[in-house]
């Protein structure tokens, strides 16, 4: 078998998408995986980012299953394990990690392409690199104003409501935000916060996995500020947060 013919079933939605960028035979996916559209909806579906149907899998009969330590379960490892297929395990936390899942990608699948997004990445993120905070904003915000961010010394990156729950610096969407300066001040991952700390804050109140476009009004009235960010954009590492991040360089 020719590592670039295999058959792919990821189950990390940032890396399907990446992977169907890259040319990759991508055979099998999650109900997550959902871009890009026209691509996606036509590769079956083999289960969630949290459970899989491994029957769906067995009759698929891929050359490997694509997982991440972050994103999926130990437990669904084990399964994929036992049922006797082969798999790609990346463990995704940073700018660092993802560059280093690429290469490993690139060389075991013979990809050049994925070897290509690893190098942009590099510069992109690396020391050199210059993004331009407007193009940052411009690109990420969804609804809101931020004319008041230059006067603003706490800021917080809101991604679940009841309760409310933030990230920490040491995520990979912090990554993002410290290229243009701004620093979280969270040392745990996803630490739960209370209503009235988070009101002292300008908060970038993520599009997703909480759908905070929808409620982004009433939170204005009850007095928090902030805009709405495309959640996407900030933490689909892969393709397409490394397209956002070029469109943001100076």
């Amino acid at each position: 078998m020719n590592a670039d013919k295999a058959k792919i079933i990821s189950l990390v939605p940032s890396w399907t998408e990446t992977l169907v960028a890259a040319g990759v035979n991508v055979v099998g996916r999650t109900r997550f995986c959902i871009h890009p559209d026209h691509i996606a909806k036509n590769i079956p579906t083999v289960g969630g980012t949290k459970a899989l149907d491994i029957e769906k899998i067995k009759h698929i009969n891929p050359d490997y299953i694509l997982v991440d330590k972050q994103e999926n379960t130990l437990e669904m490892a084990e399964e994929i394990k036992a049922a006797g297929f082969k798999m790609f395990i990346t463990d995704v936390t940073d700018f660092s990690s993802v560059i280093g899942s690429l290469k490993f990608l690139s060389r075991s699948l013979e990809n050049e392409a994925l070897n290509d997004m690893a190098n942009r990445y590099q510069a992109v993120s690396g020391p050199g690199a210059q993004l331009d905070p407007g193009k940052f904003f411009l690109q990420s915000v969804l609804k809101g104003a931020i004319t008041e961010l230059n006067f603003v010394r706490d800021y917080a990156y809101v991604i679940w409501k009841n309760p409310f729950m933030v990230v920490g610096d040491t995520t990979f969407i912090a990554e993002n935000y410290n290229l243009v300066g701004i620093e979280f001040k969270v040392e745990q991952k996803y630490p739960q916060v209370d209503e009235q700390s988070l009101r002292q804050k300008f908060c970038f109140f993520s599009s997703e996995p909480f759908p905070f476009l929808d409620h982004y009004d009433a939170l204005i009235q009850q007095g928090f500020k902030g805009v709405v960010v495309d959640g996407e954009k900030l933490s689909w590492y892969g393709i397409r947060n490394l397209r956002f991040l070029e469109a943001c360089l100076k």
